[in-house]
């Protein structure tokens, strides 16, 4: 798995659910593709974006795993991947899916509630980054 290849990687997880695993099921791909985010130079900083685009509305399903991806990410990745996310930047994107007037409007309740609880859980996880 590698960042080039990372939308034949959300094709591979579209295949596993279609074959009824879950993400519990498939701590592999994961695993590997938070090792290249680790190992890859441009890694932590092309990685965030590649997930927040998975995150906006309208596919409910895709949206939540990648905020799942997302936070396991956070707590596997190294502090490069820390910062580009606690960019103002990249808060916003996820503070875009909560606002009705930008992708609000189109997020389901589903979806915006785990963003909130996911901003949440980095103000308690992540206290040194002041912007989350």
């Amino acid at each position: 798995v590698t960042l080039q290849n990372a939308p034949e990687t959300w094709e591979v997880r579209d295949s596993q659910e279609a074959k009824g695993e879950t993400l519990n099921e498939m701590p592999d791909t994961i695993q590997k593709f938070c090792e290249q985010v680790n190992t890859d130079s441009s890694g932590p900083t092309h990685a965030p974006w590649l997930l927040a685009h998975k995150i906006e509305p309208p596919q409910e399903k895709e949206a939540l795993y990648a905020l799942t991806v997302l936070e396991i990410f956070m707590n596997h990745c190294r502090e490069k991947f820390h910062s580009e996310v606690a960019k103002f930047r990249f808060l916003n994107e996820l503070i875009k899916v909560l606002s009705p007037k930008y992708l609000g409007a189109w997020a389901t309740e589903k979806v915006k509630g785990r963003v909130i609880e996911i901003l949440f859980s980095w103000t308690v996880w992540f206290p040194e980054d002041i912007k989350i």
